[in-house]
């Protein structure tokens, strides 16, 4: 006995179903951290997701020795089309850190990871760096 199997759907849609999303992150080249007391990243995206953001500061270059500052992560859920921004804050202790460096004239530098996670797709990790003003 055969077994007779229906397609629906099909077409670009369903092809485009099982590859990634596409991501675009939008942030300033240089950013006020310390005013904002954050790193604020716009997240558009061209299918329903979740978003997860992590990221640190680094001050100076790889020659200083010091570990990087950790900002906390920001969660958020992304609609197909509409940008989304998450903001990853400083803590207290981190942000002291950061304004002495700058006073120092050192510089600083924000390393985002965004995390996309649609329902249907696998993840997709998108990465951008930051220049903090006035360092």
């Amino acid at each position: 006995m055969r077994e007779r199997f229906e397609l629906r759907g099909g077409g670009r849609a369903a092809a485009r179903a099982h590859h990634a999303a596409t991501v675009r992150l939008t942030v300033a080249r240089t950013h006020d951290s310390l005013r904002v007391r954050a790193v604020v990243v716009e997240v558009t995206v061209d299918r329903d997701a979740a978003l997860a953001a992590t990221g640190s500061i680094t001050i100076g270059g790889k020659a200083v020795a010091g570990a990087p500052l950790k900002l906390k992560p920001a969660k958020g859920r992304a609609v197909a089309g509409r940008p989304t921004t998450l903001k990853l804050k400083l803590p207290a202790g981190d942000l002291r850190k950061l304004r002495a460096a700058v006073r120092a004239k050192r510089r600083a530098t924000a390393n985002v990871s965004v995390n996309v996670t649609p329902a249907d797709t696998p993840a997709t990790v998108e990465k951008t760096t930051i220049r903090q003003k006035g360092a």
